[in-house]
C-alpha cells in the first residue's frame, strides 16, 4: 500500500539535477569566474534532456482559496440546478435562474420543476443537514479523494475498482450504475465503460465526476487531462469522454488563466481533430460571436446535437455528453467570467442542468476564488437561519458507504491541497518559503521531446518547394518558415504544442500550403522572415495579399495590426509562426478575409505592451516591408485589439506622420493622458470597447479627451459586453478605414 504523504524532496530526476546545479551556483556565487561554467553546465543539461519547461508561481493561500472555491462552486451549481434537473429538454427554462428556487416559487412563476422529491426543497435539506450534503456532482469525487489518499496519484484500475465496490453502491444511475454492476461480475475498467459492455457509454456521466483530477494538478494540463480521461473510461467511451477532457483542461488552466474564451480554446485544442465534441465547441464559439443572446445559441446546439452525434442516434437525448457539455461551454462564454451569470445560464439551458451548473460553478470558482461567489449563495440556502460561513463548513455524506458522514469542508479542501502539493513536487515543481509565506512553483509545461522526424521532413519539404518555386514571394515564404523552424537565435525549447503544430504544418505544406492560390485567394498569410538589425535574431511577420494581387501595382492601401497579449507565450516565435499554417483555417484576422490591401501582422516579442524590444520589432517589420513594397501613402492604417490596441495608440504617436487613421479595439490604456490625446487632433481615430470590461475606464477617458478637443473620433461602447473580440466591430473598423484618406 502506497501512503500519500507530503514530501518536499520527492522530485523528478531532472528537477533534482537542476536543484543541485542551483545549489552549486549559490555556493560559488561570489566567485565571478565560476558563473560562465555553471551557466554552460545548466544549458548543456537542459539541451541534453530536451526539456521545455514553463513555470508559474502561486501562493499557498491563493491556491487553497481557489481549491475551496472549486468545491463551493460545485455545491452552489448543484443545488441551483436541482429543482430543474432533466425537466426542460426542447426549450430552456423561461427565466434566468439567478438564485436557489424551491417548490414555493411555483406559486409565483409559470415554470416546471421536480416538485415531488427533495430536489425542489433544498432549503429544507439545508436545514436538516446543517450544511451541504452529498450528490453525485461531488460524492464520487469525494471517493476519488479517499482513493488517491490511499493509493497515490498513480492509482490503477484494480485499485479504483476496489474503492468503488467498497464505497459506491447507492445513488448512482445509468453509466455509473452499469459500470458498478459490471465490477460485481469481475470486470474492471476500462471495460466497464466500453460500448460493448455499457449501453449508457454516451452519457454525460464521466464529466461530472472527474473535475477533481484537475484540482490535483493545478496548471498541469497534460497530467490533468490524462488522469481525467483515465477516470472517464470507468463509465464512458469514445467521444463521450471528450467533454471530460475538455473541462479537465479548462479547470487546470484556470488556476493561471482567467480569460474564458481562451479557456474554451484550450479545451478544444486537447481533443482529437475529428472529435464531434471539438467540432461542437468550434460551433459554439462561432455562434457566440454572431449571436448576443445565449438562447439563440442554445437553439442551434439543440438542432444540431440533440438527436444524433457522429451518426449515432441518442437513445435519451437529454442525457448525452455532447448536448450537455456544449450547454456548459455556452454558459461559460456568455457568462463572461461572472459566477452567477455563468451558473444561471447553465441551469436555465435545461437538460441535465444541475451537472452543467456544478461543473461551471467549480470552474468559475477556480477563476475568481471564493470572493467571486455571491455571499447569499454561500450563506442563505437554509430557510431558518443564515449561516456564518459558507455552507456552515459542513458536508454531510449520506450516499457513499463506509466513508465519514460528517465532514468539514475546510478539511476536504486541506486534503485536496495536500495532494496538489504532492502532484506539484512529483512533476518538477517546488515549495518556496519566503517571509513566513509559502509559495508553489508549478511546472506548467511538462518535459517534451520534439518529433524530430517531422521537423526534418518539414524542413526538407520546404527546401524542395523553395528550389522548385518561380514565384519570388512564395519562394520567400517557404524559406522563411524553414528558417524559423531551424531557429536557434531565441533559444526557446520546443513545447508539446510546438511538436503538435509542426506535424500539422507538415500536412499543410504537403497539400494546400504548397500552392500559390492558397495565399492569393485568402485568408492564408505568407510568412516573411528577416534578421533583426537591433539584436541579430530571427523575426517575421504575416503578410496578407489583396484580391487579384499584382506586384506591379504600387498604390494598394496598407494595414498593420498589432497582436494582443499571449499570456507570456509571445517570447516563443513558434507560437505565432505555426498558427495560420494548419490544415484547418484558424486565428486569421478579419483583413485576411477582406483582402482590401497589403496587410501585415508582425510578431512583437514578449507581452510588454509594445515597449522596448517589441516596439523595435514593429519598426523593423515596417522597414522590411517598405523595402519590398510600395503602397498608397494616403491610405496607411494601424490598429490592434487589447494589448495591440494600446500598442497601436502608443506606437502611432511616435510615427504619426505615416498614419492616415488609427483603430483601437478594447485597448490597454491605463495611463492615457490629455497630452497624448492632443497628438491625434488631426488624425482620425476609432475606439470601441465593452461596457463591462476592466479596460473600459481608460478607453472612455481617451474618448472624452478626443471629443472635448474636437478631434475626428468615432467611438462605440458595446453594451453588456466584457473584454471580447467581436467580429462585427472589427468589420465596422475596416469599413470605417475605407472612408479615411489623407
Amino acid at each position: 500500500m502506497r501512503k500519500l504523504t507530503v514530501c518536499h524532496h520527492v522530485l523528478k530526476v531532472n528537477a533534482q539535477v537542476c536543484s543541485m546545479i542551483s545549489l552549486m551556483f549559490h555556493s560559488y556565487r561570489k566567485s565571478l569566474f565560476a558563473l560562465p561554467f555553471f551557466y554552460l553546465l545548466l544549458c548543456l543539461f537542459l539541451n541534453r534532456t530536451g526539456i521545455a519547461q514553463d513555470s508559474h508561481v502561486i501562493s499557498e493561500e491563493k491556491l487553497r482559496d481557489k481549491i475551496e472555491a472549486y468545491w463551493l462552486g460545485q455545491l452552489v451549481g448543484n443545488y441551483m440546478g436541482f429543482p430543474f434537473e432533466n425537466v426542460y429538454q426542447e426549450d430552456p427554462i423561461p427565466i434566468l435562474v439567478d438564485r436557489y428556487y424551491t417548490a414555493k416559487d411555483l406559486e409565483t412563476y409559470d415554470i416546471q420543476m421536480n416538485q415531488h422529491d427533495r430536489r425542489a426543497y433544498g432549503h429544507i435539506m439545508a436545514d436538516a443537514m446543517g450544511g451541504a450534503w452529498s450528490d453525485d456532482d461531488t460524492d464520487i469525487e469525494f471517493v476519488t479523494l479517499h482513493a488517491v489518499e490511499k493509493y497515490g496519484l498513480d492509482i490503477n484500475y484494480v485499485e479504483i475498482t476496489e474503492m468503488w465496490k467498497a464505497h459506491i453502491n447507492r445513488f448512482i444511475w445509468a453509466a455509473n450504475r452499469k459500470a458498478r454492476d459490471l465490477m460485481e461480475e469481475g470486470i474492471i475498467p476500462p471495460e466497464t465503460g466500453s460500448k460493448q459492455n455499457n449501453p449508457n457509454w454516451y452519457r454525460i456521466t464521466s464529466q461530472l465526476v472527474n473535475e477533481i483530477w484537475s484540482v490535483f494538478y493545478p496548471g498541469m494540463i497534460e497530467q490533468a487531462t490524462d488522469r481525467a480521461e483515465w477516470g472517464a473510461k470507468i463509465m464512458c467511451d469514445d467521444w463521450a469522454i471528450h467533454a471530460t477532457k475538455a473541462y479537465a483542461a479548462m479547470y487546470s488552466a484556470a488556476f493561471f488563466e482567467s480569460d474564458v474564451s481562451r479557456l474554451v480554446e484550450i479545451a478544444a485544442d486537447v481533443l482529437p481533430e475529428d472529435s464531434p465534441y471539438r467540432k461542437g465547441i468550434q460551433d459554439v464559439l462561432g455562434w457566440h460571436s454572431k449571436h448576443k443572446d445565449w438562447q439563440t445559441t442554445r437553439s442551434l446546439i439543440h438542432q444540431k446535437y440533440y438527436l444524433t452525434v457522429a451518426d449515432f442516434k441518442i437513445p435519451d437525448p437529454g442525457f448525452s455528453s455532447v448536448v450537455n457539455g456544449l450547454s456548459g461551454i455556452m454558459a461559460i462564454l456568455y457568462g463572461e467570467g461572472d459566477f452567477l451569470k455563468t451558473v444561471g445560464i447553465a441551469v436555465s439551458a435545461g437538460y441535465d442542468c444541475d451537472n452543467q451548473a456544478a461543473t461551471c460553478g467549480g470552474l468559475l470558482g477556480i477563476i475568481n476564488g471564493t470572493k467571486g461567489i455571491p455571499e447569499n449563495l454561500l450563506l442563505e440556502l437554509p430557510s431558518r437561519n443564515k449561516w456564518n460561513v459558507p455552507f456552515n463548513d459542513t458536508y454531510i455524506n449520506y450516499s457513499r458507504d463506509d466513508l465519514p458522514n460528517f465532514n468539514r469542508i475546510s478539511d476536504i479542501v486541506d486534503r485536496i491541497l495536500t495532494i496538489a502539493e504532492r502532484a506539484i513536487l512529483e512533476n518538477g515543481g517546488r515549495v518556496v518559503n519566503k517571509e513566513d509565506e509559502t509559495f508553489y512553483e508549478i511546472i506548467t509545461e511538462p518535459a517534451v521531446i520534439t518529433k524530430q522526424g517531422d521537423i526534418v521532413a518539414l524542413s526538407a519539404l520546404l527546401r524542395k518547394l523553395e528550389n522548385e518555386e518561380d514565384n519570388p514571394l512564395l519562394r520567400k515564404h517557404f524559406a522563411s518558415v524553414r528558417t524559423m523552424i531551424k531557429d536557434t537565435t531565441h533559444d526557446i525549447a520546443w513545447s508539446k504544442q510546438d511538436s503538435l503544430w509542426v506535424s500539422n504544418t507538415l500536412a499543410y505544406f504537403q497539400n494546400q500550403g504548397a500552392e500559390w492560390q492558397t495565399y492569393a485567394n485568402g485568408p492564408r498569410p505568407l510568412i516573411m522572415n528577416f534578421t533583426s538589425p537591433s539584436d541579430g535574431k530571427n523575426t517575421f511577420y504575416w503578410l496578407f495579399l489583396p484580391k487579384d494581387f499584382d506586384p506591379t501595382i504600387e498604390d494598394y492601401p496598407f494595414y498593420i495590426e498589432l497582436h494582443g497579449s499571449g499570456g507570456g507565450k509571445n517570447d516563443n516565435p513558434r507560437n505565432m509562426l505555426f498558427r495560420p499554417l494548419q490544415p484547418q483555417i484558424k486565428g486569421v484576422t478579419a483583413q485576411g478575409y477582406r483582402q482590401e490591401g497589403l496587410f501585415i501582422y508582425p510578431w512583437g516579442r514578449g507581452d510588454k505592451g509594445y515597449r522596448g524590444q517589441s516596439e523595435q520589432d514593429i519598426l523593423e517589420c515596417l522597414a522590411h516591408f517598405d523595402q519590398q513594397f510600395k503602397t498608397d501613402l494616403k491610405r496607411q492604417y494601424i490598429y490592434g485589439f487589447s494589448m495591440g490596441g494600446g500598442g497601436a495608440f502608443r506606437f502611432a504617436q511616435k510615427t504619426l506622420d505615416r498614419w492616415t487613421a488609427v483603430g483601437i479595439y478594447s485597448g490597454v490604456l491605463t495611463e492615457v493622458s490629455n497630452e497624448e490625446a492632443k497628438k491625434f487632433l488631426h488624425t482620425p481615430i476609432w475606439i470601441a470597447w465593452g461596457e463591462k470590461e476592466r479596460l473600459a475606464p481608460g478607453n472612455r477617458k481617451l474618448k472624452d479627451f478626443l471629443v472635448n478637443m474636437g478631434a475626428k473620433v468615432k467611438w462605440i461602447e458595446i453594451p453588456d459586453v466584457g473584454h471580447r473580440y467581436l467580429g462585427i466591430y472589427q468589420e465596422n473598423l475596416m469599413d470605417w478605414f475605407l472612408h479615411q484618406q489623407n
